[in-house]
């Protein structure tokens, strides 16, 4: 395995979908970043900032995808139990190949919700850090 050499830069990307969530969202709209660059993700943090409904989801995951393909090592879980959770992030270590994206790649927030009554959540999205790769 061969690691990006000390001068590659790492630079947050971040993807929000600013619409009222009350559903699964797959690739949301509006809720991407198309890699102007060769790269990979190297952490992945998400963020949910409000949730509520007749009764609040138990649970909200959220994916990075490129087509059907996740560029994380597993889905990072923003909400559980009905509650925000504060520190929401995903290290790929271990899935480095599932993690490159190549130039011009769009690089998709998919929005998993369960359960709840009507269960709404705002303020949803992802913080990337990526390592530019040409």
């Amino acid at each position: 395995m061969s690691f990006p050499s000390i001068n590659c830069p790492v630079l947050p990307v971040e993807i929000r979908h600013d619409a009222q969530v009350t559903v699964d969202v797959a690739a949301a709209a509006g809720a991407f970043w198309t890699a102007p660059f060769k790269g990979r993700v190297i952490r992945a943090e998400g963020f949910v900032r409000a949730i509520g409904g007749t009764v609040d989801p138990t649970d909200l995951d959220l994916d990075v995808k490129v087509g059907a393909a996740s560029k994380l090592a597993s889905a990072i879980p923003a909400v559980e139990s009905s509650a925000i959770v504060k520190t929401v992030t995903a290290h790929v270590d271990g899935h480095a190949t599932a993690a490159g994206f190549a130039k011009g790649d769009r690089l998709d927030l998919d929005i998993n919700v369960t359960g709840g009554t009507a269960p709404t959540a705002d303020g949803v999205g992802v913080r990337l850090w990526v390592v530019r790769e040409e």
